[in-house]
């Protein structure tokens, strides 16, 4: 049991719907409900029942959440004090992120270490996961979200999720290839068809050399592309499929001449991690400070949907 899950509670009683509560918290709907569910497997009882199209509180729901609202508001009071305390935080902090949070997380991000840290400089640097990984080893950065270390030792960290990598091609080459859609496609599948993917200075690229390897495949490159607008601009001209992570995809899932299905059997996922750089900025205020960082880069992430349960359930 966390916090969030008693506030995710709290604001679909309060709304009656999850919802309006998904919607006043800005999550993705199936995110509260995992949340809720969890909280009921722990409990061992149900806490929400359907009432029309709504929800209400069971007796058991109603006693935990009488007997957490004290506890809640402590625990805001505590967080309050502790954002006006670090409101005076000051420095700069640079953090490195991979290519896809530019559309999704970096601007909602930035805004809130603004909202949160008026005196402070952040800086959101993007990059290849080489880039990245060269960049901390050189002291360039303050810490950085990267696809789980090849090199280990070099750089370790924390696990913030598993991001899910799709599949994207055009409807007409799908249509050419015979491709059910249906269930996603395999990576057996996505190895015999012409594939446009990045160089190996890009975590995706090392990722599935990897999974190709345990599988024995020899997947069809046709191109290798490190920018998405190219291998975009390609895959709509018909000319392969590519490989992206899910929450950089906002734009393509509305596309109706493009279609965008995830790896099955086996998944095929990132580690995206959080790695401290080679010189900290020591102090409580300064860990205190990551940690709401990385907490709003779950939040921020997790409200997109389609992420994994166990991963964001641990992280919250």
């Amino acid at each position: 049991m966390n916090t969030q899950q008693l506030q995710y509670l709290k604001e679909a009683v309060r709304l009656g719907s999850f919802s309006r509560a998904a919607d006043a918290l800005g999550l993705n709907q199936s995110v509260l409900s995992r949340q809720v569910a969890a909280l009921e497997q722990e409990m061992g009882c149900p806490l929400l029942r359907r009432h029309g199209r709504g929800v209400v509180p069971t007796p058991a729901g109603e006693r935990l959440l009488e007997l957490a609202a004290g506890f809640l508001q402590q625990v805001a009071q505590i967080k309050a004090e502790g954002q006006a305390a670090d409101r005076d935080l000051a420095g700069v902090f640079k953090l490195g992120v991979p290519m896809f949070f530019s559309q999704s997380i970096a601007p909602k991000l930035m805004a809130s270490v603004q909202r949160q840290y008026p005196a402070l400089t952040f800086v959101v640097r993007e990059g290849h996961s080489g880039d990245l990984h060269d960049w901390l080893l050189a002291g360039e950065l303050s810490a950085a979200v990267i696809y789980e270390p090849k090199r280990p030792r070099q750089l370790a960290g924390d696990l913030l999720f598993l991001e899910p990598v799709y599949v994207v091609g055009s409807r007409d080459l799908a249509r050419r290839y015979g491709l059910d859609l249906e269930q996603g496609l395999t990576l057996a599948q996505l190895a015999r068809l012409p594939l446009l993917i990045p160089t190996r200075r890009h975590g995706t690229r090392l990722d599935l050399d990897l999974a190709m390897k345990q599988l024995q495949l020899t997947p069809n490159i046709v191109h290798e592309v490190d920018a998405l607008g190219a291998r975009m601009l390609l895959v709509r001209d018909g000319v392969g499929v590519t490989i992206f992570e899910s929450a950089g995809l906002l734009s393509e899932r509305r596309d109706p001449h493009l279609f965008v299905v995830p790896v099955v059997s086996p998944p095929f996922f990132h580690k995206l991690m959080w790695v401290d750089g080679r010189e900290q900025q020591a102090g409580a205020p300064w860990r205190a400070f990551t940690h709401a960082v990385k907490r709003d880069i779950v939040q921020l992430r997790a409200g997109l949907g389609d992420i994994d349960a166990a991963t964001l359930t641990a992280t919250l």
